[in-house]
């Protein structure tokens, strides 16, 4: 019996050391699984603001229409993004929607009926069923006084975004004797596109004005003289001046300019507006106007607007040397936002744990290292935290 007390203090006393380890890590296993699970919590606090969901009329995704006539406006269109003014008010309607409880994606759709006239009717792809086809909102120089054209039936308009005048794309030797009175603008003979609001604006200010039915006719009459300038709104005009249209090189390079350069044409303005579809059958239409007109409120938005007029405002001058356009770039996938968190969460949880595993090891450099590779996470995690909040 004595025999058999000593092999069993004998093998306690062996396995009590063994036994002490096991328990500490147990103890600050179990401490680190509470610590993580409050970190956790804490993170999980901020969800519900950002991934909280509310009813909506809206499809998801939202299908935005971007006109690329100006290209200050719309370039570069690709399904996950547009440059240009459009693209910034496609990303900040994303933000205002997912602020507001509506986790809905932005699709961007190029519009093929710039310059079309009325053989590709404005608004088309607002108002067709076609899916393929159909759009929810269309961005571009849209003036809010389309509305008085047949085109415009059925269509509702956003408030304004910004606000341009009519000017001539005209050879640089008749824009100088505009200059010097040596010629009048009533006297010459301008073209413009049919269906457009620019031939309303000129009424009275010239009195030879020729209709062609798409933009690149109204192109072709004024590289043979047929017609002696081109009118429409300043940002059209600026691009075919500095980039041409697809079928035409920039007529810079042939010794053209706008007129008039400290100023529009016509005292009128054209205030450019987001459009949407107004018919019954478009139940939304209210509430995506309403989250159109607060995203046009917001901070990203008045940098854009007041880009654009930075834009405008510089006078350009021909010149016979080729300038490049800059090259496209290629667009940045988005990371959805589920994906962002999961990130964030598991990068915070990572590196808790390694901390917690550094205060169980005994040799000093590994210990150091774990620790600060655990630090280093708790850090990074935080960061993406604070970044996807803000």
């Amino acid at each position: 019996m004595n025999a058999v007390m000593q092999i069993f203090v004998h093998i306690r006393g062996g396995f009590s050391p063994v036994m002490s380890s096991v328990l500490a890590v147990v103890k600050n296993f179990r401490l680190g699984i509470i610590l993580a699970l409050a970190c956790l919590a804490c993170i999980l606090s901020y969800v519900p603001a950002v991934s909280q969901t509310s009813p909506t009329q809206l499809p998801n995704p939202l299908k935005l229409g971007v006109r690329t006539s100006a290209y200050e406006i719309g370039n570069n269109v690709s399904i996950n993004r547009a440059g240009g003014f459009c693209g910034t008010f496609g990303e900040e309607l994303k933000k205002e929607l997912a602020n507001n409880g509506k986790q809905i994606e932005v699709e961007y759709h190029e519009i093929k009926n710039d310059g079309s006239g009325y053989k590709y009717p404005r608004y088309h792809g607002l108002k067709t069923d076609n899916l393929p086809e159909k759009i929810h909102i269309e961005c571009g120089p849209n003036s809010s006084s389309s509305q008085n054209l047949e085109t415009a039936k059925g269509i509702t308009f956003s408030k304004p975004f910004y606000q341009t005048g009519v000017k001539l794309l005209l050879p640089q030797k008749l824009a100088s004797d505009l200059d010097d009175g040596h010629q009048k603008v009533r006297n010459i003979k301008v073209g413009v596109v049919k269906e457009t609001t620019t031939s309303l604006l000129l009424g009275g200010i010239v009195d030879n004005i020729e209709e062609y039915d798409t933009r690149d006719e109204a192109l072709d009459a004024l590289d043979v003289k047929t017609i002696e300038a081109f009118a429409s709104d300043a940002l059209i005009l600026q691009t075919i001046l500095e980039r041409g249209t697809p079928s035409k090189h920039p007529y810079i390079q042939k010794g053209f300019t706008l007129f008039k350069k400290d100023g529009y044409l016509t005292d009128s303005r054209e205030e450019y507006v987001m459009a949407v579809e107004a018919k019954e059958k478009s139940t939304f239409s209210n509430e995506l106007i309403d989250s159109i007109n607060r995203t046009l409120k917001r901070d990203e938005i008045s940098q854009a607007k007041q880009k654009l007029k930075q834009i405008e405002n510089p006078i350009i001058f021909p010149h016979t040397q080729h300038t490049k356009p800059p090259e496209d770039t290629k667009p940045t996938p988005d990371i959805p936002l589920w994906l962002q968190w999961l990130v964030a969460i598991f990068t915070e949880l990572l590196g808790g744990f390694i901390t917690l595993w550094s205060t169980i090891i005994r040799r000093q450099k590994k210990k150091v290292f774990l620790m600060r590779l655990g630090w280093g996470l708790c850090v990074l995690g935080g960061v993406i935290i604070i970044s996807i909040i803000i």
